[in-house]
Order: C-alpha cells, then sequence, then structure tokens
C-alpha cells in the first residue's frame, strides 16, 4: 500500500497544474459523463458489518475526535459487500467496466479543529477505489483527493461536506480526470456496536466506519466514448 501512496503523491502533486473538470457532459474527444460512487470502509481492529477482516491495515478516529490522521478501509473483493458491489456508476457509461460496478477503497485523511472546540474544523484526504471483477481484485485503481468540513453532532456520528478531484488513476484508469462534490459521515454501525455490546462510538471509545457519497463529472480522452 505504502507504493500505492507514493504513486497517489505523484499524481496529486501532476495535477495541481491542470484544472480540474465540472461535471462533464457528452460530446468531444474521448469518454466523458456522470460518475457517482459509495464508499463504505471500516476499521481493521473492529472489523465490517459481516465480521473481522479489512483490505488494508486502518487507523480509527478515537472518540472523542480531535486533531489527528485517521484510515478506513473496505473488505476484500471476494468477500461479499452488498452497497460496495454496486458502488460504482458511469452514468453514460465508460468501455469495459459495468454499471453498477463492484468496488473496495481505501480512505486516508487528517481532522484540523478550528475555533476553540475539537468537534468541528477542516477535513482533508485520499481515497483509493479498486475495481473487483467476478470476486477478483483488479489492477485498475482511481485515486481521489478530497477537502471540507467536518462536525461531531452526536456520540455517534462526524457529518462530513465537502468537494472531490478525481486525479488519475492505474490500468482502465489511468488517465481518468474528474471532480464534483462529497458528503458522508464517520460513525459507528450498528453491527458492529452490537458485535462490541456498545450503544455507540462514545462507548466503543472510537469510530468504527467511514461512510462517504461522492457525485460529480468526469473525462477520459483516451478511450472513445459510449
Amino acid at each position: 500500500m505504502k507504493k500505492q501512496l507514493l504513486v497517489l503523491a505523484l499524481v496529486l502533486a501532476a495535477t495541481l497544474v491542470v484544472s480540474t473538470p465540472a461535471v462533464a457532459q457528452r460530446g468531444g474527444a474521448g469518454a466523458r459523463g456522470t460518475i457517482t460512487m459509495s464508499v463504505h470502509t471500516h476499521s481493521s481492529e473492529f472489523g465490517g458489518p459481516s465480521g473481522p477482516g479489512t483490505l488494508f491495515e486502518t487507523t480509527p478516529l478515537p472518540f472523542p475526535p480531535g486533531r489527528g490522521e485517521f484510515s478506513y478501509s473496505s473488505i476484500p473483493c471476494e468477500r461479499p459487500a452488498p452497497f460496495n458491489d454496486t458502488a460504482l456508476v458511469f452514468q453514460t457509461g465508460y468501455p469495459g467496466v459495468p454499471s453498477p460496478a463492484a468496488v473496495r477503497h481505501f480512505i486516508e485523511g487528517t481532522l484540523t479543529p478550528t475555533g476553540r472546540s475539537a468537534n468541528q474544523g477542516i477535513v482533508r484526504g485520499t481515497i483509493t477505489t479498486i475495481l473487483c471483477e467476478n470476486r477478483v481484485q483488479q489492477p485498475d485503481r482511481m485515486f481521489f483527493a478530497f477537502h471540507g468540513r467536518y462536525r461531531l453532532v452526536s456520540d455517534n456520528q462526524i457529518v462530513l461536506t465537502g468537494t472531490f478531484r478525481l486525479v488519475g488513476g492505474e490500468g482502465r484508469f489511468a488517465d481518468m480526470r474528474g471532480g464534483g462534490s462529497l458528503e458522508g459521515e464517520i460513525t459507528c454501525l450498528p453491527p458492529i456496536l452490537q458485535r462490541e455490546g456498545a450503544a455507540n462510538c462514545a462507548e466503543l471509545g472510537a469510530f468504527s466506519d467511514a461512510i462517504l457519497r461522492l457525485v460529480g463529472g468526469f473525462v477520459d480522452p483516451t478511450v472513445p466514448a459510449v
């Protein structure tokens, strides 16, 4: 995973001089259109709703949250994941990729409180999305960077709102670019709380899950329009 993070850092640096497109429209060279994606991730410490085990090791946010880093991961491709198995949708299609497509994710981010309270502030992070086909992990990946605001609203939920950039990828997604809006939450899902015997994240002592939704546009000049 360290190698992938290095690749992502290089891609992010390269895209600083390139303006991110708004929600793309059909027409012109290459494939372009609307992309929507749900991101369901968990912590390796507590596992997912179906049981222990995640694709990557993680560092969940502690409760109460403060300034610090976090990471969350989906479960592996070979295990059923009702939300991630239909998470990626290209509204206008993308050659060679079904829509919806099964994917898995790895999120890394940082919270920076603003003002006197640690309960709200700035969130920044990255998402690596991995394509799955027939329950097998593929070499095709998309890299996203996001930025926005966070706010602790209860003992079980941090709300996130912001924007994202699709800054490239690997394999079939190597030349894809895009951007749009992001919303979601860092929380503790009921199956995890039940398994751990806790009523909420405050009792658990950490936030076990991160769930995001991305809506925006993409363009890839290297593949034909559908």
